[in-house]
């Protein structure tokens, strides 16, 4: 048993232990020159002179590390003998870089004492001072967070998910937490997953199919049917074999659903939505946004120079429109230009492809955002409303009130539309599709107090990507999940 001393000694090393900076407040000069602080964090490098010593530090608060120095024997010994990946702790005093030029003001800590936490082994630490391309970088996917690039994503990442959630909060939207597991197939296209328990028997009865969930957008409509305006943010599933640069088997959506609303009001909250984030991380994120502008590319296509960045996200910011056009529209100007020749061929009736998207956005729209409108339901999902006001007029020209949101560099960020509330066209689609009986609560909603309705879905890895400039969406998530690959 502890005697009173000893209790009584403990409790007054845990009352003046003294709490710990973070890297950023001194960087940007929010903690005090000539305060006594104390840091923990990892060795990003060490250089060792004849009489003093500077290692660089990072905690994971700033894309740019802290530099330690220290002209005292013992800490300087000390701190020579680290190694990159080494945790440790730092006291000393918050200084003044030596100044040359005009640069702004720089800080540093004047190390007095050196602790070494957790020791790192040089000789088999996969990151060392050196470059390293991204695809090794996902092969030490349980190491990589401590890379410059993967701290600035997931750091960007945060905000830009708290930004998202507050612009719809500020409209009226309640969160819900939709199921994971589900036993429809919200998208019709089949790429689902399978689930079953692991002695292999149908754990939800012979009866049902149970599958990781290809989207919470049915689910988030029972909410807005009843109380207006409900979002769903989460991890979805498909089960679609590609390889490209812009697709996951396991990506995160976010899908707000909004009672009473036309097509109009969704593309002008899911614009102000868009807008409140490019804000709100140009605010929050010089730092990070300035890495993602200036990191080299290092022999890796993947990693580029982006110095125009910011103002790419300064324009989305202040003044410029999201352009609108209908699904027609279009297709008409696809068809008219003869610069370019597709690999896939353009006609009404078919769904654009990705090189189509860009086109419009970085060519014909000049880099602006597009909004395409009014899609062929031939293309589209059984949910979407029929524009035709007349019950009895659904042919191959008909277009649903639906709309895609193309970004340059990315192609689709968001496809929404309403939701066909009328009884009778709904039940007439999900039986061609062979969707009822399972699907009878949807149908449900719009025999008890139906309203025009209409939601979207925002691919969030996407957004990412077009906010960092990184260009492979595998390096904006933490860890990725795609054909052939689900280690960790």
């Amino acid at each position: 048993m502890w005697t009173t001393r000893t209790t009584c000694n403990t409790i007054k090393r845990l009352c003046f232990r003294q709490k710990h900076t973070n890297v950023k407040s001194i960087i940007n000069g929010d903690a005090k020159k000539n305060d006594v602080v104390v840091i923990n964090g990892w060795v990003r490098s060490t250089r060792a002179q004849k009489r003093v010593t500077f290692v660089n530090v990072c905690d994971g608060t700033s894309a740019d590390p802290l530099q330690v120095v220290s002209g005292c024997d013992e800490t300087r010994d000390m701190m020579a003998s680290l190694t990159t990946g080494t945790s440790v702790e730092f006291k000393g005093v918050i200084s003044e870089k030596p100044n040359r030029g005009n640069i702004p003001t720089q800080y540093e800590l004047h190390a007095n004492s050196c602790e070494i936490l957790g020791s790192c082994d040089a000789e088999t630490y996969p990151f060392q001072k050196k470059f390293h391309s991204l695809d090794f970088l996902r092969e030490n996917l349980h190491l990589r967070p401590r890379t410059k690039l993967i701290g600035a994503v997931t750091r960007l990442r945060s905000e830009v998910s708290f930004a998202l959630q507050k612009s719809l909060r500020d409209e009226g939207f309640l969160q819900v937490h939709t199921p994971i597991l589900t036993s429809n197939d919200c998208e019709g296209a089949g790429e689902l997953f399978n689930v079953r328990s692991s002695d292999g028997k149908d754990f939800f009865g012979t009866d049902v199919d149970a599958y990781l969930t290809v989207s919470g957008q049915l689910h988030a409509e029972m909410f807005a049917c009843s109380l207006g305006r409900a979002y769903t943010f989460g991890p979805t599933f498909r089960a679609e074999d590609s390889q490209t640069s812009r697709h996951l088997a396991e990506f995160w959506m976010l899908e707000p659903e909004m009672a009473f609303a036309r097509l109009e009001d969704l593309l002008d909250t899911s614009e102000k939505m868009l807008r409140d984030t490019v804000r709100h991380i140009l605010a929050c994120c010089e730092d990070d946004l300035h890495f993602f502008e200036t990191r080299s590319k290092e022999g890796e296509e993947e990693m580029e120079e982006r110095p125009d960045l910011r103002s790419q996200l300064y324009s989305i910011e202040q003044d410029t429109s999201f352009v609108r056009m209908t699904y027609t529209e279009a297709v008409q100007a696809l068809e008219s230009q003869s610069s370019v020749t597709f690999d896939y061929p353009v006609k009404w009736g078919a769904a654009l492809q990705t090189e189509h998207e860009r086109w419009l956005c970085e060519t014909y729209c000049n880099g602006r955002p597009v909004f395409v409108t009014n899609y062929p339901m031939s293309c589209k999902p059984f949910y979407m409303r029929s524009d035709d006001d007349d019950d009895d007029i659904v042919n191959e020209r008909t277009t649903v009130g639906a709309f895609d949101l193309l970004l340059p560099g990315i192609g689709e960020l968001i496809g929404g539309s309403e939701r066909e509330e009328r009884p009778e066209l709904l039940k007439s689609r999900m039986k061609e599709m062979n969707l009822l009986p399972q699907l009878d609560w949807y149908l449900d909603l719009r025999k008890y107090g139906t309203v025009r309705h209409g939601g979207f879905g925002l691919g969030f890895e996407r957004l990412l990507m077009y906010l960092s400039g990184v260009r492979n969406i595998r390096d904006v998530i933490a860890v990725p999940r795609y054909p052939g690959y689900i280690k960790y």
